[in-house]
């Protein structure tokens, strides 16, 4: 494993020669190297370490963002402050490092998964039977959705029982990654799931790539070069699509609702389509090049933060927990039990804690400051600290549960995992919704662990034992 240092170091320093961030570029990976050293002697699976990248990527982007547009701080927005965006990154950084190393602790495995366990695991479950349930889970769960939109508790609910379909489709990308009987037909789903991603208001289509990208690492995770070539054009693709739709999507999400607000689609599937292979058939340079940019810009979740920090706690002072106790209120409070309880609105405490108005929910989007943030308003860097350590403990346990539960095979309980992984907030999700994915993930687990995994292993499984 010592290679993944060595290549995450040598990355790291090449960037840093070119990066105005030189030392901080230098910190910032060499903190990297670190967490995957120690994940890698833990034994964690890939799947939880492309969890904690993405943290990374979340906080090392606003760097990115001034390198590839070369400009300054200034340049780009008045809500930066150079000094501030700085110390907010590192210390992010070095608690991102803190939380890598608690978890770590506790989530600490002997056990070292090897490919010859996956293939064994996943040969034992039956195509067609996966194909049947994946056509089910694809009919049903858009039903219920509409059914259940009235009572927001039952929908959650149901929203994260949906998470059974992207187990299936994780079995197929194990499947496809072993044998060659099948490949054409698990293509074409992934295509299918690509598309009606790309058409829908939200860019759920980068989650079937993620899955691709975290299957073919899953399986060991020591980098090569010969490995980084092979992964290079999933990884370019990613970013270049990603890309495509930053630069289109603002048009796109305008098109689709005809010029209406809120997040609603008005048109119908064919002239969505057409209008995203239109955009592409023109897609340039130029397009990729505003795309990228935006792109960091939305990926970047600094500026908000330290925006906050300017005001917190100078002219607005720490709130002592309020922000956690109201999160917790939220989530374990029925609107039955509290028909005045609001909807969700990110952006208004991003107005509240930045001083400025920001679009909002009623507009068609919102706006968060991101759960770092909302500890750091509520208790400061230390208290913070501590949240941090705490939420690392709740997942590391409930990620442990996941993935060792005996009672079924190892290729369910990982596919199970990074399902539940990549529909997890990070870095910046508003408290609320933060705590509320772990508890809506948590309920679901439990429920089925109880009353459906069993029965429906013994379904999708060629032989009685799982």
């Amino acid at each position: 494993m010592k290679n993944n240092t060595y290549i995450i170091l040598s990355f790291g320093f090449l960037y840093s020669v070119f990066s105005n961030f030189i030392i901080e570029s230098i910190i910032c990976f060499i903190l990297l190297a670190f967490i995957t050293h120690l994940f890698n002697k833990k034994n964690v699976p890939f799947a939880i370490q492309f969890y904690f990248l993405f943290f990374f990527i979340q906080i090392f982007s606003v760097f990115a963002l001034l390198d590839f547009t070369d400009s300054t701080i200034n340049d780009l927005t008045s809500n930066f402050n150079l000094k501030s965006t700085i110390e907010i990154s590192l210390i992010s950084m070095f608690q991102l490092s803190l939380m890598s190393i608690v978890f770590s602790y506790i989530f600490n495995s002997k056990h070292k998964f090897n490919k010859l366990e996956i293939i064994n695991s996943i040969s034992r479950y039956d195509f067609k039977k996966l194909f049947v349930f994946y056509i089910f889970m694809s009919f049903l769960f858009p039903l219920i959705s509409t059914f259940t939109s009235k009572n927001a508790s039952i929908q959650q609910f149901f929203m994260a029982l949906a998470v059974l379909k992207d187990v299936v489709l994780l079995l197929f990308a194990f499947h496809f990654s072993f044998f060659k009987k099948h490949r054409r037909y698990i293509i074409l789903i992934f295509l299918f799931e690509f598309l009606i991603g790309f058409i829908s208001y939200f860019s759920s289509f980068k989650t079937i790539l993620f899955y691709i990208l975290i299957v073919s690492l899953t399986q060991s995770v020591n980098l090569s070069f010969n490995k980084i070539l092979k992964l290079s054009p999933i990884v370019l693709f990613i970013i270049i699509i990603m890309s495509f739709w930053s630069n289109v999507k603002g048009e796109y999400r305008y098109f689709i609702s005809n010029g209406q607000i809120g997040q609603s689609i008005n048109v119908n599937a064919e002239d969505a389509s057409d209008f995203i292979f239109t955009k592409l058939s023109t897609f340039n340079f130029t397009d990729f090049k505003n795309g990228f940019t935006l792109l960091l810009r939305r990926t970047q979740y600094i500026e908000e933060y330290q925006t906050v920090r300017q005001k917190v706690p100078t002219i607005i002072p720490h709130q002592k927990g309020r922000l956690t106790s109201d999160a917790i209120m939220f989530n374990l409070t029925p609107r039955f039990l509290n028909p005045n309880k609001k909807v969700l609105d990110p952006s208004s405490k991003t107005s509240e804690f930045t001083m400025r108005q920001v679009t909002n929910v009623e507009q068609g989007t919102s706006i968060s400051l991101g759960f770092f943030a909302d500890f750091y308003i509520d208790y400061g860097f230390w208290g913070m600290t501590l949240a941090l350590i705490a939420i690392s403990i709740i997942l590391a346990f409930f990620f442990r549960w996941v993935l060792f539960n005996t009672k079924y095979s190892i290729v369910f309980n990982l596919s199970l995992l990074i399902a539940i992984i990549t529909h997890i907030g990070t870095f910046e999700s508003d408290l609320i919704f933060f705590l509320g994915s772990i508890r809506n993930y948590l309920v679901v687990y439990i429920f089925c662990n109880k009353f459906v995994f069993s029965s429906l292993i013994k379904y999708f499984t060629t032989v009685s034992r799982i």
